[in-house]
């Protein structure tokens, strides 16, 4: 099974807060069982673990937490097509958030 994300990543500075946000999106197919994209520390971003009908089961990265909840023992998430999940980073020198939707599964 394929899966068809479009991932944005919106940078902030916060030693410079007037200076515009840097927002980035590109379109991203994984597999089951495949890793996709990377944080700053060239680490695995996200793993693709499997589908369920309509809804992809990700896991990602411990540097990151849910943006809106409250931080889950598990660093797994159901995500529903159409829907997007955004993940934010609290350790780096900059703000940094990424927001993942899955578009589409497929068995292409």
């Amino acid at each position: 099974m394929k899966a068809f994300f479009e991932l944005k990543e919106v940078r902030q500075s916060w030693s410079n807060p007037n200076e515009p946000k840097r927002i980035t999106a590109k379109e991203v197919v994984a597999e089951e069982g495949e890793q996709f994209d990377t944080t700053e520390k060239d680490e695995p971003m996200f793993h693709f673990l499997q589908t369920k009908g309509e809804k992809a089961l990700i896991e990602y990265n411990r540097a990151y937490t849910l943006k809106g909840y409250e931080q889950p023992l598990s660093r797994t998430i159901w995500i529903e097509t159409h829907q997007t999940i955004e993940f934010s980073s609290l350790w780096n020198s900059n703000g940094l958030t990424k927001k993942l939707t899955l578009k589409k599964l497929s068995e292409e």
